[in-house]
C-alpha cells in the first residue's frame, strides 16, 4: 500500500467544497476510486513523499527513466516474442518461460527480469501488476495498456502495438542521431588536428624562432596556448564538466513538481521539432491507450508523466480533471502554445463522428512527419555548416604553421 496526498472537491453532503488529505491505496487509480466512493471529485493526487526522502526518490525515478530508455529495444524484443507466442496459443506462463530460454546470448539482466515476471504471474498477480513491479524496465503507460488488454482479452494485439511504438520511437531517435553524427565527426577531426599541431609541430617551429631571437607570430602563440592548455588540463576540464552536469541534473530532479511552468510566449520560442514530437507522442499515446480499452481520463493521467515538458505534463493533468468534470477533450486541451486551433478542431470532428481514435492517430502521424521533415532540413544545413567550420579551423591552423616558416625564410 502507498500513501497518497490528494486535493478534491466534495460534491455532496455538508462538507461540500475543497478538501485535502491523505489516503492509502495500491496505486493512484485505486486511491481515486476510493475517493469517488466518498463523494469526492479528485483534482490532484500524488505519492506522499517525506521531504527528507524526496530527492533520493526523485533520483531513483530519474535513474529508472534512464534505464527504461536504454532498454527500449530489449522491451520491444520481449513484447514481440510474447505476442507471437500468445497468438500461437501458448499460455502466458509457458510463453514467459520460452522467452527466458529462447536465446543463449540473452543478457543476464533480461533473463532475471523475465524470471521475476514469470514468478509474479505464477503467484497469482496479473501480467500488468508483474510489469509494474519492474519499474526500471517498464513504463506506467505500458503497464496500463497491458492491464487493459488483459482485461479485454486482446493482450497479443496490445503487445504488438507496443512493439510498433518502440520501433517508431527508435526510428526517430536514429534519424536525429544520424543527422548529427557526420557534423560531430567532422568537428572531432578538426579538434584532433588542433591538439596534434599545437602540441607537436608548432612548438618545434616556435623553438627554432626563439633560438634565432625571432618573435613568434601572435596567431601561432594563440593556437599553441589553446591546444596545450586543453592537453595539460584535460582532467580538470573533464571533472569540471562532470560536476556541472551533475549539478544541472540534481537541480532538475530535485525541482520536480515545484519548478515553475514556462509562460506560453517562451514555449513558442522553443524549437518546433521538440514541440511537434511532444504533441505527436501525446496523440499517438492517447490512440494506443484508448484502443487498448483505457478510459480517456485515465489515459491522460497515465500519459502525463511520459512527456518531458513540465508545462505539457500539467496541461494533460488539468485536461484529465476537466474531462472528468464533463468537458470535451478539445475544450480541455485549450493551450494554444501546444495544441493549435486545427488540432482542437479535428478533435471536435473526431468526437462528433465517434472516430476520435482514428483522428488522433492521423494527428500523431502528421506531427511525426512534420518533425521528420524538420530533421531532414536540419541535417541538410548542418553538413555544410560543419564543413565550413572545419575549413575555417584548418585554415587557422595552416596559417599558424606557415607564418613561422615565412619568418625563417626572411632571415635565411
Amino acid at each position: 500500500m502507498t500513501l497518497f496526498r490528494y486535493k478534491a472537491v466534495a460534491l455532496r453532503g455538508a462538507e461540500s467544497g475543497r478538501q485535502s488529505g491523505e489516503i492509502s491505496g495500491d496505486d493512484p487509480a485505486a486511491a481515486r476510486a476510493a475517493l469517488r466512493q466518498r463523494g469526492l471529485q479528485v483534482l490532484e493526487i500524488r505519492p506522499a513523499v517525506p521531504s527528507s526522502l524526496s530527492i533520493p526518490n526523485l533520483c531513483t525515478g530519474w535513474i529508472n527513466n534512464h534505464l527504461r530508455r536504454r532498454r527500449r529495444l530489449e522491451r520491444a524484443e520481449l513484447f514481440d516474442g510474447l505476442s507471437t507466442l500468445l497468438e500461437s496459443g501458448l499460455p502466458l506462463l509457458e510463453s514467459l518461460d520460452t522467452m527466458r530460454k529462447a536465446r543463449a546470448d540473452q543478457r543476464a539482466s533480461m533473463r532475471s527480469m523475465i524470471l521475476r515476471l514469470r514468478e509474479d504471474v505464477r503467484s497469482g498477480r496479473s501480467f500488468g501488476q508483474a510489469l509494474s513491479a519492474q519499474e526500471s524496465w517498464f513504463h506506467p503507460l505500458e503497464v496500463a495498456m497491458v492491464e487493459a488488454g488483459q482485461h479485454a482479452g486482446t493482450l497479443p494485439d496490445v503487445l504488438r502495438t507496443l512493439v510498433e511504438r518502440h520501433q517508431r520511437s527508435n526510428g526517430i531517435a536514429q534519424k536525429v542521431i544520424g543527422s548529427l553524427a557526420y557534423p560531430l565527426l567532422v568537428l572531432c577531426v578538426g579538434f584532433g588536428v588542433l591538439l596534434f599541431l599545437s602540441n607537436h609541430t608548432l612548438p618545434d617551429l616556435a623553438a627554432i624562432l626563439s633560438d634565432s631571437r625571432i618573435e613568434v607570430p601572435r596567431l601561432t602563440r594563440g593556437v599553441m596556448s589553446i591546444g596545450q592548455g586543453i592537453a595539460t588540463n584535460w582532467l580538470a576540464l573533464t571533472g569540471t564538466l562532470s560536476i556541472l552536469s551533475a549539478i544541472v541534473i540534481l537541480v532538475r530532479v530535485s525541482a520536480g513538481k515545484h519548478q515553475r511552468e514556462l509562460p506560453s510566449w517562451l514555449i513558442r520560442l522553443q524549437p518546433s521539432l521538440s514541440r511537434r514530437l511532444a504533441v505527436a507522442r501525446v496523440a499517438v499515446g492517447l490512440t494506443e491507450l484508448s484502443r487498448a480499452g483505457v478510459p480517456l481520463v485515465e489515459a491522460l493521467r497515465v500519459l502525463a508523466p511520459t512527456v518531458g515538458s513540465l508545462t505539457l505534463r500539467r496541461r494533460l493533468d488539468q485536461a484529465a480533471t476537466r474531462v472528468e468534470r464533463g468537458e470535451e477533450l478539445s475544450q480541455a486541451l485549450d493551450d494554444e502554445a501546444w495544441f493549435d486551433a486545427e488540432f482542437r478542431r479535428l478533435l471536435d470532428v473526431g468526437q462528433e463522428s465517434g472516430e476520435l481514435d482514428r483522428l488522433l492517430e492521423k494527428l500523431g502521424a502528421r506531427h511525426e512527419r512534420k518533425a521528420l521533415r524538420t530533421i531532414d532540413r536540419m541535417a541538410t544545413l548542418l553538413e555544410p555548416m560543419s564543413l565550413l567550420i572545419l575549413a575555417a579551423l584548418i585554415g587557422v591552423l595552416v596559417m599558424a604553421a606557415i607564418l613561422p616558416i615565412l619568418r625563417l625564410q626572411e632571415i635565411l
